[in-house]
């Protein structure tokens, strides 16, 4: 049987429309490949303050925070008011801030470690690693009362505030303990350069603003740039950047870059915007879900990003 001419215009607009279309489809359909972001192999090395925090304060690697932290979380907990009236000048100091300056020189303290999902999971509220950082925080104000009439106690509270900040940062499980750990020692060393230059200790003084210094431009330059990239809502940066997320989800150094892509891919699987990243987010986290020895944190960002349903997605922002 012949095919008329109009058959044949019609089967050459199929031909057209389907030559002009797959790269389109394909496009949509395939797998984000990496920026020049993710090929630069520091993207992947993992977090390193440029000026080290022991610098600032020697530690013990003997010595273990661990009991002293979470016995000062207790007694907040139970009597927050204390500590608000403390950090204000009024009463006498809680037995929290006795046990944060206690583990002043440990050098090792497991604080979420042990039970990871505390704060590795899609909530906005962590209260425990909030209230480490305002237990923190009330031994800055504390301190900063103290400079002029007793700077050597002053002194005290503001290493125990930046200790704690310091065992934050070493364990860093994810962005938010990361983020909670520079504060607190930002704050800290705040408030000792402002002692060194009242007790006129220039070098103290230059060393610690070299700290601040390196810290701030640290993260400006490296830590704040690959968090947007993880926390972003824009779809542009999304589709952009979907290639980077799963370079660290699978072979970032960091523990708190990796952790925090894999809570990034289980979101994917429901907002990325080619498909083929949603099912290779689907893939590669039920591949690493079986995966045999894995670190606590890595596992249990694993299991939230499996668990998180569209519901509860559409909830999180």
């Amino acid at each position: 049987m012949r095919i008329r001419w109009w058959g044949w215009s019609i089967l050459g607009a199929i031909v057209a429309a389907v030559a002009i279309s797959s790269p389109i489809l394909i496009g949509w359909i395939g797998t984000t490949a990496p920026t020049a972001l993710g090929k630069n192999p520091a993207f992947l090395e993992p977090i390193q303050l440029p000026v080290g925090p022991e610098t600032i304060l020697p530690t013990d690697p003997a010595k273990d925070a661990t009991e002293p932290y979470r016995l000062a979380l207790a007694d907040y907990q139970k009597n927050p008011r204390d500590y608000e009236e403390f950090g204000t000048g009024l009463g006498r100091a809680p037995a929290g801030i006795a046990q944060l300056l206690l583990a002043s020189n440990a050098g090792k303290g497991t604080l979420f470690a042990d039970d990871p999902g505390k704060i590795v999971n899609y909530s906005m509220q962590k209260p425990d690693l909030d209230d480490f950082v305002e237990i923190g925080r009330t031994a800055n104000r504390a301190a900063l009362l103290r400079t002029r009439d007793d700077p050597k106690l002053a002194r005290r509270y503001f290493e125990s505030a930046f200790a704690l900040g310091q065992k934050l940062y070493a364990e860093r499980l994810n962005y938010a303990e990361l983020s909670a750990g520079l504060g607190l020692m930002n704050e800290a060393a705040t408030g000792m350069r402002f002692l060194a230059q009242q007790t006129a200790d220039s070098a103290l003084e230059q060393h610690l603003t070299g700290f601040l210094d390196a810290t701030r431009q640290y993260n400006e330059q490296h830590l704040l740039p690959t968090w947007c990239i993880l926390n972003s809502i824009d779809p542009a940066i999304i589709e952009q950047h979907a290639g980077d997320v799963f370079l660290l989800a699978k072979k970032s150094r960091d523990r708190t870059w990796r952790t925090e892509a894999i809570l990034t891919l289980g979101r994917a699987r429901f907002f990325a915007p080619r498909s083929g990243d949603q099912r290779q987010a689907n893939q590669y986290l039920n591949d690493l879900s079986s995966t045999p020895n894995l670190d606590p944190s890595i596992q249990t960002a694993v299991q939230a990003a499996l668990q998180l349903t569209i519901e509860q997605y559409r909830n999180l922002r």
